[in-house]
């Protein structure tokens, strides 16, 4: 999972770049501040069986919930987001990494007129989030699975759907709650 610099000059400051994967034995030392061992790799955490089953248990409930819109193309999508698994595994994949990392990422595959078609779940590690140079918003680097694809970079933030929970730095990015 791409996470950012520590070392922030201001509150809209997300670094850029500077990255390190939750497979990375050093996470641990990358989240830490000095001192401190208050951290709990999503690896390590669902070693644990009441972890697991409690973020299996949270994420199969909220993929459960129905989420509700007025327009029927929308709802469409939320019901059926992909073609490759039904709409309660997608939405789980999306609560668990949520619940787990504090961030989930979807890219929105779209046709020539703009209208979603599909959405794509992105695992952490295959997202980079980096801030607009004036810090209005952000963009996203994607490394996807299929080699048709390859890497997307500079993706606008309307093309992402981009989940965060217990943000810190206004909403830029989102914190694991395993902190």
């Amino acid at each position: 999972m791409p996470l950012f610099s520590p070392r922030f000059t201001n509150s809209l400051d997300v670094g850029g770049g500077n990255e390190i994967n939750f497979d990375d034995p050093e996470i641990v030392n990358f989240l830490n501040p000095v001192g401190k061992d208050d951290y709990v790799s999503a690896d390590v955490a669902l070693r644990n069986s009441d972890i697991y089953s409690t973020v299996f248990q949270l994420s199969a409930d909220l993929a459960s919930s129905k989420l509700i819109t007025d327009n029927s193309q929308n709802q469409s999508m939320l019901n059926n987001p992909t073609t490759w698994t039904n709409g309660h595994s997608f939405w789980q994949a999306v609560y668990a990494q949520l619940l787990l990392g504090g961030e989930a990422f979807v890219y929105r595959w779209r046709n020539r007129n703009g209208i979603d078609i599909r959405w794509e779940y992105l695992r952490p590690s295959q997202v980079s989030v980096f801030p607009l140079d004036d810090y209005s918003g952000l963009y996203y680097n994607v490394t996807f699975d299929s080699p048709l694809v390859g890497i997307k970079q500079s993706i606008p933030s309307g093309d992402m759907i981009h989940f965060r929970l217990l943000s810190q730095n206004g909403g830029a990015t989102g914190i694991s709650p395993l902190r």
